[in-house]
């Protein structure tokens, strides 16, 4: 069991990376962050990203706090985002910053529903579905999260790109609270506490993983 869960903790973590690492394809929506980015700006929305067409991309030049080195990113003829980084580290952290830009409402729905944290946001109407899940999303034996079971199983390499994807996430959460990005509408909600969003750790990684198996 133990060996499984080595395994499983490697192999998801790192599967859910390389689905996330696709996910980034509205383009219009990711170009404005190119061009937020290149400008050391605010980000976009974190939701639904714009429908744009899908023509190809001019290269640019990123700025984000902690990057190792110079990156560029461009859209395809696709729609898909392409990222020149000096490090694997960099590419994990500009990924995780494009995502929350993007998807943050989603992202965030995912590890509080896994981690039976809903109600932290949306007020005690949501506290029979966190017991619940909490339950649902636990080891039967010992009571401990799977999510830790998850992390605590991976490699150093893994663990790595999930950090440094966090603080991609955490770089977008910063902007949004310094007034440089917006978040999504389904956050203006009247039962959402706005107050009560997090950072991002690797424990809500492996959640949002757990939520796609």
């Amino acid at each position: 069991m133990q060996r499984h869960l080595r395994w499983l903790g490697h192999g998801a973590l790192a599967l859910g990376l390389s689905f996330a690492a696709a996910a980034c394809d509205d383009e219009e929506a990711v170009n404005g962050a190119v061009d937020m980015m290149a400008a050391g700006g605010a980000g976009g929305a974190g939701g639904e990203g714009g429908q744009g067409g899908m023509g190809g991309g001019v290269e640019v030049d990123l700025a984000l706090p902690g990057l190792e080195g110079p990156a560029t990113a461009y859209i395809d003829g696709n729609g898909f985002l392409h990222v020149k980084c000096a490090t694997n580290a960099d590419c994990f952290r500009i990924e995780g910053y494009y995502h929350a830009a993007h998807r943050f409402v989603q992202m965030d729905l995912r590890r509080r529903i896994v981690r039976g944290q809903v109600s932290a946001i949306a007020t005690n109407l949501a506290l029979a579905t966190d017991t619940q899940n909490r339950i649902w999303y636990a080891d039967p034996t010992t009571g401990g999260e799977l999510a830790q079971q998850l992390w605590d199983a991976a490699n150093p390499e893994t663990k790595a790109a999930v950090e440094a994807y966090g603080e991609g996430v955490n770089a977008w959460l910063a902007q949004y609270r310094a007034g440089e990005a917006q978040l999504s509408d389904e956050f203006d909600f009247a039962i959402i506490d706005k107050t009560a969003i997090r950072d991002w750790d690797p424990l809500d990684s492996a959640a949002a993983i757990l939520a796609l198996l």
